[in-house]
């Protein structure tokens, strides 16, 4: 499969943010704010990820804990056990 984006998106780099294996989930933590814990959680898929981790860094940088989720399918996802779908989205 070719996935083309017509607009230019950078490259995530994936040593400072987590791999996409969990893609396979439905849904995965992108990017955390230190110790986790977020206050705002930014959820993303597609070319709108990248938007969502540029405003996670501004976040970050104004003391604002954020979680960057990509989430390209929201029924896999569901499908997950509650406990994986809560280490996602945390009910608090």
């Amino acid at each position: 499969m070719l996935t083309l984006s017509r607009q230019p998106l950078p490259t995530l780099d994936r040593n400072k943010y987590a791999s996409a294996s969990g893609v396979a989930r439905g849904a995965y933590v992108l990017a955390d704010a230190p110790g986790g814990n977020p206050e705002v959680i930014l959820i993303a898929s597609g070319s709108e990820v990248s938007l969502a981790v540029e405003a996670h860094e501004t976040l970050l940088a104004e003391g604002i804990r954020s979680r960057v989720v990509s989430m390209p399918s929201w029924d896999i996802f569901d499908l997950q056990p509650q406990e994986y779908r809560d280490s996602v989205l945390p009910p608090k």
